[in-house]
C-alpha cells in the first residue's frame, strides 16, 4: 500500500485477509500511534519508510522500489492508496437522512430518504474506489431513468 501511513494501514489490514504478504510505504511512518504499529505488527505488515520512490519503468511484476537509503524492496504489485475527500456537505440544505459517519444513506438504487435526490461515490458510506462510484452512478441514472415519464410523441 502506497499512501499516507495510517489510511495504508487500513488499506493493508483489509488487503491482509487475502494476501501473504503486505507492505505499508509511506514517508510518514513516523506518524502511526503505538497502536497502529502494532496493529501492524500483528498482522505481519510491514512499514517501509521512504522520503521518495524511484518507482519503475515497467509494469511487470516484480516491481522494485528503491528507497532513499539504498534499500530495495521488491513487490508483486503496488495499490497507490490516495483517499478522498467526501463531497457529503454539498446536500447540507437538504434534510437527508446520515450514517454515524456523516456520510449520505442511500437504498440499492442510490435514492437517499429525499424523494427524487441521489447520491454515489465518495459522499456514502461505501469503497471510495472509482469503479465503485461509476457502478452507483449507473445504478443511480437507471432509477432515475425508471421514474421518468413516457415522452409524448
Amino acid at each position: 500500500m502506497l499512501g499516507p501511513a495510517s489510511r495504508a494501514l487500513s488499506h493493508a489490514l483489509f488487503f491482509r485477509t487475502f494476501c501473504q504478504q503486505v507492505a505499508v510505504i509511506a514517508s510518514d511512518i513516523d506518524a502511526l500511534t503505538q497502536q497502529e504499529r502494532a496493529l501492524a505488527a500483528e498482522h505481519a505488515i510491514d512499514l517501509v519508510m521512504t522520503e521518495a520512490l524511484q518507482l519503475p519503468n515497467s509494469t511487470e511484476a516484480p516491481l522494485s522500489v528503491a528507497c532513499p537509503n539504498g534499500q530495495r524492496h521488491v513487490f508483486d504489485a503496488i495499490y497507490p492508496v490516495l483517499g478522498c475527500d467526501s463531497q457529503a456537505d454539498l446536500l447540507s440544505g437538504f434534510d437527508v437522512q446520515r450514517d454515524s459517519d456523516g456520510m449520505i444513506v442511500t437504498g440499492k438504487d442510490q435514492q437517499t430518504s429525499v424523494d427524487g435526490l441521489y447520491a454515489a461515490g465518495d459522499a456514502v458510506n461505501t469503497l471510495n474506489q472509482i469503479c465503485v462510484a461509476v457502478g452507483e452512478a449507473a445504478m443511480a441514472s437507471m432509477a432515475i431513468h425508471r421514474s421518468l415519464p413516457a415522452n409524448p410523441l
